[in-house]
């Protein structure tokens, strides 16, 4: 009899455990399909919009089991003109529906928090911990006539809803996280006719992580910090002084720097200093005050020295 109740007591526990867990674990059913769509609106060595090979991360959390590092891509890029400057820019830069790649993202119940970035990493299945991109060396435009490069920015949005909304879900415009740094360096005239191929730009205070990662929901960075960055030009580029009558213009070279720094901390005592080594000597310039290139721009993540860079110098 002892026996018989101390195997009822045990079936009984057993029974129990397994009905606790299954209630821990059970998920809660997708109501419906989610459309989402996005705008994607930064600056990365010239103006973004969506561009060919674009893919975002999306993360939904509701009641029930989160729906981790889904693959959106967007149905529509942007086309490139040529600006007065040389360079590209973005046209129709507007919000575009972003379209699954595979598993897509639905509602359950309860209150929804959306999180989105770009670019997508594979293999990420927490929000709080996604990869940023590794900035800390960078390869200068081709040509002037140069077009975005995505690999050196990142970006992210999110949104909070109660209610199931109507239709399409519009994440709105992405925030870039990064910044471009337009640098116009110019160099003493007796530099005329070398060349020019390597700039490092460093700080005192972090620009780029290696094992970067970003937390989707606090906006935070973390990893290794970087306090230089390599940019490198593909060719070097020989520096010439031009002269019209009696003035002189000393040889420049315009440099395109994205770093780890939010847009709106450019003003918090980033101290740049920008330096290159010719013939065997280093030549430098610091600058402590950067504004946006235009506060009129479609764009708010690229910034200049507010009063130019002084001259690079001989150390």
């Amino acid at each position: 009899m002892l026996k018989t109740q101390i195997s009822l007591v045990l079936l009984f526990s057993i029974l129990l455990s397994v009905s606790s867990c299954s209630k821990d674990d059970k998920d809660i059913a997708i109501q419906a399909d989610m459309e989402l769509s996005g705008q994607l609106r930064t600056y990365s060595h010239g103006t973004n919009g969506w561009l060919e090979g674009d893919i975002a991360g999306v993360f939904v959390t509701s009641d029930g089991n989160p729906q981790n590092n889904l693959k959106y891509t967007p149905q529509k890029h942007v086309e490139y003109t040529q600006n007065k400057w040389g360079g590209y820019d973005a046209s129709d830069v507007y919000d575009v529906s972003l379209i699954a790649a595979d598993e897509k993202a639905g509602f359950k119940r309860g209150e929804h928090s959306v999180y989105a970035y770009v670019p997508y990493s594979e293999d990420v299945s927490d929000l709080h911990s996604v990869p940023v991109p590794d900035i800390a060396t960078q390869l200068g435009p081709e040509t002037m006539s140069f077009q975005p490069r995505s690999c050196y920015d990142f970006s992210e949005k999110d949104t909070t809803f109660s209610d199931i909304p109507l239709g399409n879900l519009s994440l709105g415009e992405f925030n870039p996280m990064f910044s471009q740094v337009t640098a116009v360096l110019q160099f003493p005239e007796e530099l005329d006719g070398k060349y020019f191929s390597e700039l490092t730009v460093s700080c005192d205070s972090p620009i780029a992580y290696s094992n970067g990662l970003m937390d989707l929901e606090t906006k935070k960075f973390s990893g290794d910090p970087v306090y230089s960055i390599k940019y490198k030009l593909i060719e070097p580029e020989q520096l010439s002084v031009l002269k019209f009558g009696d003035n002189v213009m000393l040889p420049s070279k315009t440099c395109f720097i994205m770093i780890a720094v939010h847009p709106e901390d450019m003003g918090n005592n980033i101290h740049l200093t920008f330096s290159t080594m010719i013939d065997g000597i280093k030549y430098s310039s610091t600058c402590t005050e950067y504004g946006r290139m235009s506060e009129e721009d479609i764009t708010d993540n690229n910034f200049a020295a507010r009063d130019g860079l002084p001259v690079l110098s001989a150390e």
